[in-house]
């Protein structure tokens, strides 16, 4: 019985051993300005400047993955310069293909609520309703879907259709234009804004808004509705 409890107590020391020590290797790959950052700022979009170990393209992608952009590559530090959430930076930290992240600024915007932006991508997108569930929480998400065609396989049109947008998630599927069952599924990219006028971490401005459409076009006939931007663009 004393043999079990020692075992048990070892056990729990070994796990809060193993703990703190990725908690300190996690740390150790954040520079001080970052740790501070962090350390005082929750779900709040950070710019970043992120140094491989290695393979680049394993960096953007789980940059991606944890709903990230990455905005600028680095070649001479070997990084590059993205927008991540907050709470996702310790969690890429932990990736060994990362070598280190430093500070570079917080994403400061005159527009409440504050700006957060990410993408999702899928690899299987069929004909029936998928849920998907976003990094950030959003007040008012725009969410924009783009399908890959391959004349291969796909031998009927479609688009992408959405529905059930909440702060968080949304469902999304393929639709033939004439409602015909689809047998194959495809590869989807979405990326999503929060709704406003923004400028991103290089200078670049974006925008994103929703409309509520009046009129549906055919293969006859082109409506054309007329839109405003909320700022100018050069």
């Amino acid at each position: 019985y004393n043999w079990l409890i020692t075992a048990f107590i070892l056990s729990l020391t070994l796990v809060g051993f193993a703990s703190r020590h990725t908690q300190a290797y996690t740390m150790a790959k954040l520079d001080i300005p970052l740790q501070q950052v962090l350390s005082t700022t929750s779900d709040q979009m950070v710019n970043v400047i992120v140094q491989r170990s290695h393979d680049a393209h394993a960096t953007e992608s789980i940059i991606e993955q944890l709903g990230g952009i990455v905005y600028k590559d680095l070649p001479i530090i070997n990084s590059v310069a993205a927008t991540l959430n907050s709470s996702s930076i310790p969690v890429l930290a932990q990736s060994n293909v990362i070598k280190h992240i430093s500070f570079d600024s917080i994403l400061q915007s005159s527009t409440t609520p504050a700006f957060k932006m990410e993408t999702v991508f899928s690899p299987s997108v069929a004909d029936a309703w998928s849920s998907f569930t976003l990094t950030n929480t959003y007040t008012s998400p725009v969410i924009v879907c783009t399908p890959t065609y391959n004349k291969s396989i796909h031998t009927l049109p479609f688009v992408v259709r959405l529905r059930n947008v909440t702060s968080n998630s949304f469902e999304m599927r393929l639709q033939n234009p004439g409602n015909k069952p689809l047998s194959k599924s495809a590869l989807v990219h979405c990326l999503v804004v929060e709704e406003g006028a923004w400028t991103l971490p290089d200078g670049r401005k974006i925008e994103a808004h929703t409309y509520n459409s009046t009129k549906t076009a055919s293969a006859s006939v082109w409506y054309k509705e007329l839109q405003s931007y909320s700022q100018s663009y050069t």
